[in-house]
């Protein structure tokens, strides 16, 4: 039955995918991209669209041909929205147990680092600038996890979570051109802070699939742990970045006070982990702070909220 309606949502994807119009081409902050994707991230106001792109044929394209002719080939195949179809055929195969679950893992980390790695080059810039890069990211960091893995039912969970993720990021945007660089996300602090905080919401939700997939293991607290010290470094990094960019280190920002309440949740539940009763809920609970912080609090207004 779990086999059936995982192959039908593949399915379902796979038609999506196929159903999207070639859009035409256009040039938006100096790179080739679909007009769709300016349409989507105006959310759907065409004359604001229309006012920031160019027509492909003149010039204002900074991209050299190589790269270019990568970025139309990027467009065509509508490349963000593959993992997501890779990951789930992997997803089926490990709930079929037609090859070892580690090949389905290693073959969707290898397909969510490639996408990655594409757009990296094609925007000269690491891939955290936005929330849609993040989940990204996250996805293929959870893919990594998942080569530990030995139970099938955790590895089948958390490659459809890998694939949620990737499709959420390629619904949201992850198109390198239309999004214009923040001067202020220009920074050697942004490799650092941001790979902190992934990180620690990898683990964190690593955890969290773990919890809901079968039996709390010996090993939870310890991951728990390492999910709690890369969230404080990324906290303490993000402070230092701030000083440099804004010149304090904290100011009560949604997204600082809501990262300071999460660290502190973490922190509680992993010093009285020994006497909890529901570890289970509270893993999962938990991780709803942790949604709020990544997804949320960008909305809640405040310097943060360039990163939607």
């Amino acid at each position: 039955m779990r086999l059936c309606i995982l192959f039908f949502f593949l399915l379902l994807h796979v038609a999506a995918t196929f159903a999207i119009d070639n859009d035409r081409e256009v040039i938006v902050n100096g790179r080739v991209a679909l007009y769709g994707s300016v349409v989507r991230y105006c959310g759907g106001d065409t004359a604001k669209a229309e006012a920031m792109c160019v027509p492909v044929d003149s010039e204002g394209s900074y991209l050299s041909r190589p790269r270019a002719e990568s970025e139309r080939l990027f467009n065509k195949l509508h490349v963000p929205c593959w993992p997501t179809t890779v990951i789930l055929i992997c997803a089926i195969i490990c709930l079929a147990r037609s090859i070892p679950p580690r090949t389905c893992a290693a073959v969707s980390t290898l397909v969510s680092a490639a996408v990655c790695c594409w757009i990296w080059w094609l925007s000269s810039w690491i891939p955290l600038m936005s929330i849609s890069d993040t989940l990204a990211v996250v996805a293929l960091f959870l893919c990594i996890g998942m080569l530990t893995v030995k139970r099938r039912s955790t590895m089948v969970t958390g490659l459809v979570a890998a694939a949620m993720l990737w499709g959420f990021a390629a619904y949201m945007g992850m198109h390198p051109a239309v999004r214009p660089l923040n001067q202020v996300l220009m920074s050697s602090w942004l490799p650092i802070h941001v790979t902190l905080m992934t990180l620690a919401y990898a683990l964190f939700l690593f955890a969290t699939l773990c919890a809901v997939s079968g039996p709390v293991g010996k090993n939870m607290r310890l991951i728990l742990l390492w999910g709690e010290i890369l969230l404080a470094a990324g906290v303490v990094t993000g402070g230092l970045w701030a000083t440099e960019a804004w010149g304090r280190f904290w100011g009560w920002d949604p997204k600082e006070c809501c990262a300071l309440a999460t660290s502190i949740f973490y922190g509680i539940l992993i010093s009285a982990w020994d006497g909890i009763k529901n570890k289970r809920i509270l893993t999962v609970v938990a991780f709803l702070a942790v949604i709020f912080t990544w997804l949320g609090a960008s909305y809640l207004g405040g310097l943060h909220s360039y990163s939607r």
